[in-house]
């Protein structure tokens, strides 16, 4: 990782430690699809990216066993291309679909393993 991608990094978290209010509570997959749709530059758009970054991480670090062997992540997934999915998918169900009142990490759940079910 270059030195310049470390101190966007380390900027975002010294960012987000002192930004609580959005991140407090989990969000459900409406307010992920504002977070990763807000103006570049908000707290929101800094909150959607870590919130999908640290889902991604943790999901190819420790995979849960309900999932295992049915949803398999690529390992060079990265979290641009995992966000623009969940946008993109999100879009195509609608904020009114049920699914979009659940958790977050529910959402995206649902959304990553439609797109990278294993073989």
């Amino acid at each position: 990782m270059s030195s310049g991608r470390w101190k966007v990094w380390a900027a975002l978290i010294c960012f987000l430690g002192f930004t609580p209010t959005v991140h407090a509570a989990a969000p459900t997959g409406k307010e992920l699809l504002a977070w990763c749709t807000a103006k570049d530059r908000s707290e929101e758009l800094a909150g959607c990216m870590a919130y999908v970054s640290g889902f991604v991480h943790g999901f190819k670090v420790g995979r849960s066993e309900e999932l295992k062997g049915v949803v398999c992540l690529p390992p060079d997934l990265t979290e641009e291309e995992a966000i623009a999915l969940f946008v993109r998918t999100m879009r195509t169900i609608g904020k009114s679909s049920p699914i979009a009142d659940e958790h977050a990490d529910a959402v995206l759940a649902a959304v990553l393993g439609m797109a990278f079910r294993c073989a």
